[in-house]
């Protein structure tokens, strides 16, 4: 069943400008990831705010995404351009 995740980060002020260019250099391979079905970023500069929405063939894809994506140093990269710690949405496609 299909899942869906919503990545909110905030970034510090300083560094909002390098966050949006950094995940504009990586969302592409992330659209690549087997399992992925649609990456879609969006930004708010006025808060400083960035919105990954993210649907996955299944829970157990984006977990494996997210596993790879902390194992080669992007998570830390990007915990570094936050203010605080990223707020996380999960959903399960529901059917009707």
């Amino acid at each position: 069943m299909a899942s869906v995740v919503n990545l909110v980060l905030t970034a510090k002020p300083e560094e909002f400008e390098d966050l949006v260019a950094y995940m504009a250099e990586i969302l592409p391979d992330t659209a690549k990831y087997e399992g992925a079905q649609v990456i879609t970023c969006y930004s708010d500069p006025a808060t400083h705010m960035l919105t990954v929405h993210e649907i996955w063939d299944s829970k157990a894809h984006q977990q494996a995404y997210f596993q790879w994506r902390a194992e080669t140093g992007v998570v830390d990269r990007i915990v570094g351009m936050v203010a605080g710690p990223p707020a996380f949405e999960e959903y399960t496609h529901v059917a009707f």
